[in-house]
């Protein structure tokens, strides 16, 4: 089932023109990542998680584990999360702290509307159900906003548990 929800989004990520590469996590063993560093927290370089879009250098692709190790950084509150699945899909179930931002909001919003809606600082960790919507928030946010750094996730959604984030209601 996995395989088939991740073929579902490199299809619809090529689609849009992006480039599908196993994520980088910037250490040597690749479940470190996901492990993350339990005692004493440290700052994550996130330059090295994922792979970078060509939407920009500023855009990298990244999977659920990359957040979850993310998530678990010193720094971890400079990691905005945004769901811009629809209201209804974020009311079932959303990851601890994301914020709300459904794509036909950041589609019909102004590029000065969508500078005062998304945070003002720190990365923006943009996810949806499987990465389709996601891509698309992403490119309209950094045409609206360049420079900032975003990761888009590149995931199936009932993944995120698996690697120990959380899910709430």
């Amino acid at each position: 089932m996995r395989k088939i929800l991740f073929r579902k989004a490199t299809a619809v990520a090529l689609a849009l023109g992006l480039v599908i590469t196993p994520a980088l996590t910037g250490c040597d063993n690749p479940d470190s990542a996901a492990a993350g560093n339990a005692a004493g927290a440290e700052k994550v370089d996130s330059s090295k998680l994922g792979t970078v879009s060509i939407l920009g250098d500023n855009v990298r692709q990244v999977d659920y584990a990359d957040v979850a190790y993310r998530l678990r950084g010193a720094d971890a509150d400079q990691a905005h999360l945004i769901d811009v699945r629809s209201v209804v899909e974020y009311q079932m179930g959303h990851l601890k702290n994301a914020l709300n931002l459904p794509l036909t909001k950041i589609k019909l919003a102004s590029s000065s509307e969508l500078k005062d809606i998304v945070p003002a600082q720190g990365e923006l960790w943009i996810y949806c159900r499987s990465g389709g919507r996601a891509v698309e928030a992403a490119r309209t946010i950094n045409k609206a906003v360049p420079g900032r750094q975003i990761f888009i996730v590149l995931d199936d959604f009932a993944a995120a548990e698996s690697h120990g984030l959380e899910i709430v209601q």
